[in-house]
């Protein structure tokens, strides 16, 4: 019975990786189409309409201050998504309330600013988390 939830939480912690690697990803590559298209619309608009080129040169500032938020986003989503593939069960104590508390944190952030799909994905990840066994600790080292 141990074993099958040790890789049942394994198998969940993997899953949560995976789909918030790929959600990373997507992040990253909403920012560069955000960048792409607001110069884009930039450079038409200022073409259409000489006499508002004031308000015209602002659209390449926002989209680019927009695009670099969700590159880097995607960038920390992705992070914590590859980290996540690289946790081992069990888990030993000290990382399981490191990732727990990091699990913890993205899940609500991302509940708050409505990405669901990256909360059902953190979500997966924190359930394999609280399922995996926990390692025991080293033997302790003899003192002199």
């Amino acid at each position: 019975m141990e074993r099958v939830l040790q890789d049942a939480a394994s198998l969940l912690i993997k899953v949560g990786g995976i789909v918030t690697v790929i959600l990373g990803i997507f992040e990253i590559i909403k920012g560069l189409l955000v960048l792409l298209f607001a110069h884009g619309i930039s450079a038409l608009l200022g073409a259409l309409l000489p006499g508002a080129s004031n308000i015209i040169s602002l659209i390449p500032i926002g989209g680019t201050i927009l695009a670099a938020i969700w590159i880097i986003l995607g960038a920390v989503v992705a992070a914590v998504g590859f980290s996540l593939l690289r946790v081992s069960v069990p888990v030993p104590q000290p990382d399981r309330g490191k990732w727990v508390g990091i699990l913890a944190v993205f899940l609500a952030l991302a509940l708050i600013f409505g990405s669901t799909s990256l909360a059902a994905a953190l979500g997966i990840a924190l359930l394999g988390l609280l399922l995996a066994p926990v390692a025991p600790p080293p033997p302790p080292t003899p003192t002199r």
